[in-house]
């Protein structure tokens, strides 16, 4: 029962997350950070599995119909794939690109359990060498790809000297604040983050956010015969196997992983398709790219659950809410050997749901969106900040809480953009694992 209603939580979050342009599955492991704190390590896994794999399908249903992103891997899907809703084959382009998704997502999990099989074998190359340069290569291209590249640094290396601190943050603090204190629990880091970038965040888009285009679900045809007829339409697998085999690849590099690799596929398809605008080449476009991203998706979780190692910023906050727990490097081919099954049963799944539900029940889905183009943002705003505030006050700090809600929105607010402000998450996480490994090679070699 535990498992079922994390199952359901997570797909419908993921839904939500998928559908909001802005809202990452960083932003929502922020947003839950204080109830997930009081999770076990079975329950943080499962969620954060389940919540990144149905991200994956719902960006490109606004992407398509409305030529919005859902999520920065969309864009192929707003090039492509509007571009085909305006030609007349919408209902199509949808659940064709479910099946793409639910087809790459299973090569994904192939590639998953094989290395789950092997990762005894594979172990043997983990050492304190590889986890510094796998961390230091994402902090690299994070940074690298920021638009901002100096403060881009600067964030990174304030998060590397607060994250390293760690308990030793609490003598810092009783340099200007007495012992005895509600100073001596140290920062709220929940309150801090979800003030930081969550609120700011929010808060843009709820007052930026465009008037939704009118739709008219006439122009779709949902006919029970004319949506299986689509759903079972496996006309286009070689550009799905190609995408498939790029996010796999891209989704295991450091930092780039499936943010990147939806691109990467439709270049690749752009390059062997001579006729660019033909409706055939358009569709091999986004169902190679979507391919990518669910593929990438699941191909991403091998470092973390394998080998304790988070390569973007939402498996950084996963990984020290399970470290909390007693999960590492060392303990992680013990909980894949003991939940191999049930992990490869969620992944499968939920893949299955979801490539009904984006695939057969995309009327809904398209109505749902209407409906958190207008309150979304902002009832995601209030209850993020009612959960802060409610875990401040069981931990008897509610002012306190308050305070640096306060502070760090304002602080917040100052930064613009979201993936700025995530290398500074990202940095603060893997600090406590990344400069002590540092610190030991520098030692040990110079």
């Amino acid at each position: 029962m535990e498992l079922f209603l994390v199952l359901v939580l997570a797909i419908f979050v993921g839904i939500l997350a998928g559908l909001l342009p802005g809202i990452g599955a960083g932003m929502v492991i922020i947003s839950a950070y204080p109830i997930l704190q009081k999770c076990d390590i079975n329950t943080i896994f499962f969620f954060y599995i389940v919540l990144i794999t149905t991200m994956q399908y719902y960006g490109s249903i606004s992407s398509i119909i409305f030529g919005v992103m859902g999520e920065p891997t969309s864009q192929p899907a707003v090039d492509n794939g509007h571009e085909l809703f305006r030609r007349g084959l919408g209902d199509k382009t949808l659940a064709t690109t479910a099946t793409s998704s639910f087809i790459a997502s299973l090569f994904g999990v192939l590639v998953f359990c094989v290395c789950a099989k092997y990762s005894t074998f594979l172990i043997m190359f983990l050492s304190a060498i590889f986890k510094v340069s796998i961390l230091t290569s994402v902090l690299l291209l994070l940074v690298a790809t920021n638009k901002n590249k100096l403060f881009g640094i600067v964030l990174l290396l304030l998060g590397l000297v607060f994250g390293s601190a760690g308990s030793e943050i609490v003598p810092w603090i009783n340099q200007v604040f007495p012992k005895y204190s509600v100073f001596d629990g140290g920062i709220p880091f929940s309150a801090l983050l979800t003030g930081f970038i969550v609120i700011p965040t929010l808060l843009s888009y709820s007052l930026e956010s465009k008037p939704i285009p009118v739709f008219n679900s006439s122009s779709l045809d949902i006919s029970f015969k004319s949506k299986i007829k689509n759903l079972l339409d496996f006309s286009y697998f070689t550009s799905t196997l190609r995408g498939s085999i790029v996010g796999c690849v891209a989704g295991i590099i450091p930092g780039v992983s499936y943010t990147i690799s939806s691109n990467l596929a439709e270049m690749i398809e752009k390059f062997l398709n001579k006729k660019s605008n033909t409706n055939e080449a358009l569709t091999k476009n986004i169902l190679s790219a979507e391919a990518a991203n669910n593929a990438g998706s699941i191909v991403v979780l091998i470092p973390l659950l394998l080998f304790a190692i988070p390569i973007v910023p939402s498996e950084a906050l996963i990984m020290s809410l399970v470290q909390a727990n007693g999960f590492n490097y060392l303990t992680g081919l013990s909980f894949i050997s003991k939940h191999f099954v049930i992990i490869t049963f969620l992944l499968v799944f939920v893949n299955l749901i979801n490539w009904f539900i984006s695939g057969y029940c995309y009327k809904f889905i398209i109505d749902l969106y209407k409906f958190l183009g207008k309150y979304g943002y902002t009832l995601t705003l209030i209850g993020s900040t009612i959960i802060v505030l409610i875990t401040g006050y069981n931990d008897n700090q509610f002012l306190y809480t308050t305070y640096v809600l306060l502070i760090s929105t304002i602080c917040g607010s100052l930064i613009k953009d979201t993936g700025t402000k995530m290398i500074f998450v990202f940095s603060f996480f893997v600090a406590s694992d990344l400069v002590p490994d540092f610190y030991r090679l520098y030692l040990t070699y110079f």
